[in-house]
């Protein structure tokens, strides 16, 4: 393996241990550590694309490099829309529970009858679960 086909494959394995990271991350809840590792990933990303680029090497790459170099392009691949998922997982339970935690509005309650025979809105005036006093 040549030194270009040594750092191809190199920088590939570290923004597949990048995402690995960034996956373990959100599954684990700890966002404090996504955003160093989403910066890496960028700076690991344009090092690769500049290393490509700077590089008319590509066609002469070996059967065997290329083979390897498939193999990580389709895990990055799988992670990527793994994270994507867990993202959009993340984002889509913070949405119910933001919902779950706002007041109730007029318009969200179906109106009652009252004793008296007034029309009315029966929770219209509640707090939010977040609002109430323990």
């Amino acid at each position: 393996m040549n030194n270009f086909e040594m750092q191809l494959v190199e920088r590939l394995q570290g923004l597949l241990n990048v995402m690995e990271q960034e996956k373990d991350c959100m599954t684990q809840l700890d966002y404090e550590r996504l955003d160093p590792l989403v910066e890496k990933k960028t700076r690991l990303t344009i090092a690769l694309n500049q290393l490509m680029v700077d590089s008319n090497q590509m066609s002469t790459l070996d059967k065997e490099v290329k083979k390897e170099l498939r193999t990580y392009a389709e895990q990055i691949r799988i992670l990527q829309e793994t994270n994507g998922l867990l993202a959009r997982q993340s984002i889509a339970y913070l949405a119910a529970l933001r919902e779950a935690l706002l007041p109730i509005r007029n318009n969200d309650v179906p109106a009652t009858y009252a004793e008296s025979g007034e029309k009315r809105q029966t929770l219209s005036d509640q707090p939010g679960w977040l609002d109430k006093s323990i």
